[in-house]
């Protein structure tokens, strides 16, 4: 560019240069805030442009007249009661969704804005899980590939040590975990009481002493109850690990201990889900790779902490829905959004490289320091210093290029986030400084920037409109541009609190003092039994306790395809279409059905691969689904949480329950209502020949599920149906 001239019609060099610096992405005041910026602080020395006249932005696409002036909105990190960039952010999206802020269609008209208008970029990754927190308070979804911390969510942390006591129980911290876990419910007490019962030596002796009836310390009935549980899970676990896969090992553990339906009931419960669902991706890649089985996955695992390493989250959202983008500014190149915020600026570069032994650079070659080994000293050399210069006025332009990137995402406005803590006024005091004496930022001035956050301080506190930026600095009197566009300042405290999409007008009530007294009355009323059981329950805990177990055998070397799933998997992975799916969309086109759910991470693409549509239009062409598709109403993952003495079972598997207070959980697959009832649907993927082995099994399981969803629908189920997927037929096993 340097040795070209300008392109024009009548040139006839052969080195022109034709400026592609017409924009038709985003909108005039975008585009004079982008110019303004790097008019400020980009040159030949910090950025490697000259910003003049020839590279600034022209405005190339036409938008409808209306307020877009860019937002800079200022934290203070030392308020007395702060404010964080990802609250803000959050509170104006949340603002914005209320009030149906109007973007344009590109059609010659506008709409109200929706979650997929706005776009958040961070510097750094690891910032994206804050901004998806603060979302979630206002009801917003948030999509971010970069998320991390899955290892360390706590889960994944239950599961692992649940796999690594099932490998060796006598790792006493992974035990401890696992029986706190809320697959458990150990309490501090009885943790003690363990101990106590084994003051040396490892917390597995302690519970085995319990197990055989050994124990020296009294042991209460229902903490006993607990510890025979949990033996037997254990037993049961180290027996199938020597005998199943490892993908098959940790499916079995899910369906053993619903763990899955646990998770869900809490908070964030669909998140926790899809990672839990991601574990058996990550296991089956393992297993396709390496035989080493469960000890080999745990220690790979273990590698991977050690490293400081992690793996991608599971996602219960994707690009393709309603929801805000949050990525690094890397990750958006290429990309644009009608609303642009850009946070988290003060993030520091990194000069790492300066700080190695050698300075490498393909134009001037090495730099070394050098050692004298008997003083300990080591000195930089001269080709050392003029190479790490080099490199780090490099590593400078390249950010300064990042930035430009960031502030030319938006097509209709752009908000930025700054903090202005004391550490910054004293920045924003030398910037005025020396603003004000050189009567420009100079090129000096901008290398001294440690933060995109520096460059774009020492830019807006030259602006017409940085009166509250001058004014934190403390100076008296300033240099300023002549700029004529508008920028809108705006400090974070003075944002209100803004409901979300979905919440509803509260106000602070006073205890009704008559029904108070009732419901201490109630309370005071009830009785303790003799009898104790564990506070919550899985339906699975109880109706396996009735089920027959077989002998489990390893899967065959020949029937182990390495590219491949096993019935069960596949049969996973299909209940997982049948959650998700448009009923009438996996009619017409089952092969469609299951390449969405792939794309919208429910299903991974391996997983879409191995399924057969087939097996899909089993189903929908089955009776049973034309009742479901033309009933007056069908809901599908119902989760139910009931008191089991309320449940009026009088099977004598629940005789011990009667007068208890234990709860039971579960998710009821399917139901649908038709005039005279409820019919209940429950999914079965189970290896079997003949749908009465499937009857014989799980009875006990349906007949909890349809009292269950009776008291939450307070209506008859007139039927309960087991559908097994891999037969492609159904039977009605309860008819009331």
């Amino acid at each position: 560019m340097e040795n070209s001239e300008d392109y024009s019609e009548n040139n006839g060099g052969r080195n022109s240069c034709i400026r592609l610096n017409r924009n038709f992405r985003s909108s005039e005041d975008v585009i004079e805030f982008v110019n303004f910026i790097f008019r400020s602080v980009m040159s030949r020395e910090v950025g490697e442009i000259v910003y003049d006249v020839g590279d600034k932005l022209i405005k190339g696409a036409e938008f409808s007249e209306r307020d877009r002036r860019t937002v800079v909105a200022l934290t203070d990190p030392d308020a007395d009661e702060p404010v964080s960039q990802a609250d803000y952010t959050a509170r104006k999206i949340a603002s914005m969704l209320k009030d149906g802020t109007p973007v344009d269609d590109r059609k010659g008209g506008t709409r109200p804005c929706t979650k997929r208008d706005f776009c958040i970029l961070l510097r750094r990754k690891k910032d994206a899980a804050d901004y998806i927190k603060a979302l979630e308070k206002y009801g917003i979804g948030a999509y971010s590939e970069e998320t991390a911390g899955y290892l360390s969510s706590r889960e994944i942390s239950v599961l692992l040590n649940l796999l690594r006591v099932t490998d060796n129980p006598l790792i006493d911290t992974s035990l401890a975990a696992v029986l706190m876990s809320p697959l458990f419910m150990f309490t501090d007490d009885e943790m003690i009481i363990l101990r106590l019962e084994k003051r040396t030596g490892h917390l597995w002796n302690a519970l085995l002493a319990v197990y055989n009836g050994e124990n020296t310390e009294e042991i209460p009935e229902n903490m006993k109850q607990k510890v025979f549980h949990v033996m037997d899970t254990v037993s049961e676990l180290r027996m199938l690990a020597a005998s199943r896969s490892l993908v098959e090992l940790i499916q079995y553990i899910y369906e053993r201990t619903d763990f899955i339906s646990l998770v869900y009931m809490l908070e964030d419960g669909e998140k926790k889900r899809a990672n839990l669902r991601a574990l058996l991706e990550y296991a089956r890649t393992y297993q396709q790779a390496s035989d080493e089985g469960l000890s080999g996955f745990l220690r790979y695992i273990d590698r991977t902490l050690e490293m400081k390493g992690d793996f991608k989250p599971g996602q219960t959202v994707s690009t393709s829905e309603d929801v805000v983008a949050i990525k690094t500014i890397h990750k958006s190149k290429g990309l644009e959004y009608p609303f642009v915020f850009l946070c988290e600026t003060q993030a520091l570069f990194n000069k790492a490289d300066s700080l190695k032994k050698i300075q490498l650079s393909f134009d001037s070659g090495a730099g070394f320091r050098l050692q004298k080994r008997r003083e300990f000293r080591r000195y930089t050399t001269l080709p050392f210093e003029l190479i790490n210069i080099r490199n780090t006025r490099d590593s400078v332009s390249e950010e300064m290029r990042l930035l430009y990137v960031a502030l030319t995402r938006a097509r209709e406005r752009l908000f930025i986030t700054l903090e202005t803590g004391n550490s910054v006024k004293q920045k924003l005091a030398k910037y005025a400084a020396s603003a004000r004496k050189a009567g420009k930022i100079t090129p000096e001035l901008a290398a001294t920037a440690n933060c995109m956050e520096d460059w774009l301080l020492m830019a807006l506190i030259t602006h017409p409109d940085g009166k509250i930026l001058r004014k934190l600095s403390g100076k008296d009197s300033f240099h300023t541009s002549d700029e004529k566009f508008h920028v809108e300042f705006e400090e974070v405290s003075s944002l209100p609190e803004t409901i979300g999409e979905t919440d509803a007008e509260t106000e602070a009530a006073s205890a009704d003092p008559e029904l108070t007294a009732k419901i201490s009355e109630r309370f005071a009323s009830v009785k303790q039994t003799g009898d104790l059981h564990e506070a919550k329950f899985a339906v699975s805990d109880i109706s396996k306790d009735h089920e027959k177990f077989g002998i489990v055998l390893k899967r065959p070397a020949f029937m182990k395809e390495r590219t491949g799933m096993t019935g069960t998997e596949r049969g996973t992975a299909i209940h997982s279409i049948l959650e998700h799916a448009d009923f009438k969309d996996l009619e017409n086109d089952p092969a469609g059905e299951i390449k969405r759910a792939a794309e919208k991470g429910f299903i991974t693409a391996k997983q879409a691969d191995g399924i057969d549509p087939e097996y899909i239009r089993a189903f929908t062409s089955s009776d049973l689904f034309r009742r479901a598709v033309s009933s007056e109403r069908m809901e599908r993952e119902r989760k139910f949480l009931v008191r089991l003495g309320d449940l009026g079972l009088d099977d004598p598997a629940f005789e011990k329950f009667k007068n208890s207070d234990s709860m039971v959980q579960g998710i009821v697959d399917m139901y649908f209502e038709e005039d005279d009832g409820l019919v209940l649907v429950d999914y079965k993927t189970d290896h079997v020949t003949d749908m009465s082995q499937l009857v014989e099994n799980y009875s006990l399981q349906l007949e909890v599920y349809r009292a269950a969803l009776e008291k939450i629908e307070n209506r008859k189920v007139k039927s309960a149906v087991i559908y097994s997927l891999k037969l492609g037929k159904y039977e009605e096993i309860a008819k009331h």
